[in-house]
C-alpha cells in the first residue's frame, strides 16, 4: 500500500488555510483531523515529508500512529516542525464533523522474502474475521485478496521504504503474532472501510488500502 501524500506547500496564505479549517499564525497552525486524513498525509502536507508522520504521534501520544479519529486537534509548528496539542479553547474553535474514525494507511509493496498461504495462518486470520461476520462469502475472499497482494500471507513481510510490517503491512504493527496482526488488521478494515469488500474495492481502484 502506498502513503497518502498531499503536496500542500506550508507557505500559502493563512485566508486559504482558514477555508480548510485550519488556523494560521506565523509559522503555526492548527489543524483539525477530516474524514479520510492520516497521519502520513498531514506529515507530508505540512513538512513536504510522509515519513516524519511519527514525530506528529509521538508528540501528541498517539499510541497507534494507523489509528486517528476525525475532530482530533493538532498544534504544528511550521518553523520547527513541533506538534504539540492544542488547547482546549483552540481546540473548540475548529469546525468539527462527526466522529469517525479513520486510520492510517499504510505502503504498497513489500520486497522481503514471501511464503505461500500456511493453513494455520489463514485459519487464524480466518478466525479473527469470524468476529466481524467475515469469514465466508465475498467478505472472506476480499481479506484473502488483501493479505495475497500486501504479504503473501507472511507474518514477518517489511516493507524496505516504511514501517509496513506484517499480514496487513499496518505501519505500526510491532507484533510477529499472525493472531495480532489479524485482530489489527480487522480493525483497521472496519474503521476505515467498514466491510473488506469495500477494502478490497478501494486497492484495487488505488493499488493501496
Amino acid at each position: 500500500m502506498k502513503i497518502k501524500q498531499l503536496a500542500l506547500m506550508v507557505g500559502i496564505t493563512g485566508a486559504a488555510f482558514l477555508g480548510m479549517g485550519m488556523k494560521v499564525s506565523a509559522d503555526e497552525v492548527t489543524h483539525t483531523v477530516k474524514s479520510g486524513e492520516t497521519l502520513s498525509g498531514i506529515s507530508a502536507k505540512y513538512f513536504g515529508d510522509y515519513t516524519r508522520y511519527m514525530e506528529i504521534a509521538n508528540s501528541n501520544n498517539i499510541k497507534n500512529a494507523d489509528l486517528i479519529f476525525v475532530g482530533d486537534t493538532l498544534k504544528i509548528d511550521t518553523a520547527t516542525g513541533e506538534i504539540v496539542d492544542a488547547t482546549a479553547e483552540e481546540a473548540a474553535t475548529e469546525a468539527t464533523t462527526p466522529a469517525t474514525e479513520t486510520t492510517e494507511s499504510t505502503t504498497t509493496t513489500t520486497t522481503t522474502t514471501t511464503q505461500a498461504t500456511d493453513g494455520s495462518v489463514e485459519s487464524i486470520v480466518r478466525a479473527a474475521a469470524s468476529a466481524y461476520g467475515w469469514d465466508s462469502g465475498a467478505n472472506w475472499e476480499a481479506i484473502h485478496f488483501i493479505i495475497q497482494h500486501e504479504s503473501s500471507w507472511n507474518p514477518n513481510a517489511q516493507n524496505p521504504t516504511s514501517t509496513a510490517y506484517g499480514l496487513f503491512q499496518m505501519l505500526v504493527e510491532t507484533s510477529s503474532d499472525p493472531a495480532v496482526q489479524a485482530a489489527n488488521g480487522m480493525a483497521y478494515i472496519a474503521s476505515r472501510y467498514g466491510t473488506p469488500v469495500n477494502a478490497m474495492d478501494f486497492w484495487q481502484a488505488n493499488n493501496w488500502y
